[in-house]
């Protein structure tokens, strides 16, 4: 019995090993990311991808740098095939990490790109999509810098950052799909920003967009975007900076280790949801002579703290509020703790998002003082 399991293993090995969807390197160009526009006067989809090419020099050196190819058509994919007449080749799409859009675009809805994605076997759902803030999404690829050459690449490593940063949203395209295809159908993109700096065009993330019924709806700052993603339960690191704590004249910075959000849906006579938030931090700045390490001073400071926090995240509530769109989900917490308020409901939920309250409470557990427990005073 052991032998005809042997030979089943060997056989079956030598037949199903092989990729199905196999391709020679050289009958295929392997792109790293892909912008997409929208020509109004045409009624055509602008397609412009980002292609990885490997100059070898000899002796094991070699240069990769990017090439870039421009295409329109009627649909997306019918775009993507009209690439070959250019490139010569098919687009591997299994190693591209990002996908741009643009307003434009953004307004008019973004379904057709998930559609497509969705539908493509090579597309990968774990790739990123970024709302890029200029004229045409293809700008992020006039973008330079000397770190990656590659701008998908480089806008990739961005945003798989952001958990040192939290000041935007890191999310894949099959996070989007889901959000879009919920109760709320909203949901957050990244923003990618065109800046001049010392003469050249470097690329900045910074804040979200917001999508309902996947079409662009607005903004959130970089600061909003942060308190976003505090009750999104997505912040696993970052600063959070206070500016003359206690009226001290003294600015502190808490760096973030963790952080763990709860949401509670309570049905009264109104709905109101119950935000609690613990984060866990040390005191990374003392900026000023006020001595904040004090224990007793850092009692305080920890109270002032978690008050000015929770009113911070409250105010970017109303702004989400003001947008009508449920980016955090709040109807799924609704759905699971209140079934039957949800089912007779839901179809009302547009409407009774704009009347909900909020209490959001804040709990610092402040572990430590980095590397120091003194603070450095002016001539002393």
């Amino acid at each position: 019995m052991n032998k005809i399991k042997i030979f089943l293993i060997i056989i079956f090995s030598l037949f199903f090993t092989s990729c199905w969807n196999y391709r020679e390197l050289d009958q295929v160009s392997t792109a790293a990311g892909v912008a997409f526009d929208y020509d109004e006067n045409k009624n055509k989809y602008i397609l412009t991808v980002e292609i990885v090419t490997i100059t070898n020099y000899g002796q094991g050196q070699s240069l990769i740098l990017p090439e870039y190819f421009s295409e329109e058509g009627d649909t997306i994919f019918d775009a993507v095939r009209n690439l070959i007449s250019k490139t010569g080749k098919k687009i591997f799409w299994s190693h591209a990490k990002v996908v741009f859009i643009n307003k434009k675009l953004a307004k008019r809805g973004i379904l057709p790109i998930l559609d497509w994605i969705e539908r493509d076997a090579e597309v990968r759902p774990d790739m990123k999509i970024v709302f890029v803030n200029s004229k045409m999404a293809k700008d992020v690829f006039t973008t330079t810098n000397n770190l990656q050459k590659i701008v998908s690449f480089h806008v990739y490593d961005i945003l798989e950052s952001s958990k040192n940063i939290a000041k935007y949203p890191n999310i894949n395209l099959w996070q989007v799909i889901n959000e879009i295809q919920s109760d709320s159908a909203a949901t957050i993109l990244p923003v990618a920003h065109i800046i001049e700096e010392k003469g050249r065009n470097i690329v900045k993330i910074s804040g979200c967009a917001l999508f309902k019924d996947a079409k662009l709806l607005g903004f959130l700052d970089d600061h909003n975007t942060k308190n976003l993603l505090f009750i999104k339960n997505q912040i696993k690191g970052g600063i959070i900076p206070i500016k003359n704590a206690l009226s001290t004249g003294t600015d502190i910075s808490f760096e973030i280790y963790n952080s763990q959000a709860k949401i509670t849906p309570i049905v009264d006579d109104k709905v109101k949801f119950k935000i609690d938030i613990s984060v866990d931090v040390s005191l990374a700045e003392n900026s000023g002579e006020f001595d904040f390490i004090k224990e007793e001073n850092l009692i305080k400071l920890k109270d002032f703290s978690e008050k000015y926090i929770a009113q911070d995240i409250e105010n970017t509530l109303s702004i989400i509020q003001s947008y009508n769109a449920d980016i955090v989900n709040f109807g799924r917490f609704l759905k699971i703790k209140y079934p039957t308020y949800w089912k007779k409901n839901k179809d009302n939920w547009n409407k009774i998002f704009q009347t909900v309250s909020y209490s959001v409470n804040v709990k610092l557990n402040i572990f430590g003082t980095a590397t120091t427990s003194k603070i450095i005073r002016v001539g002393k």
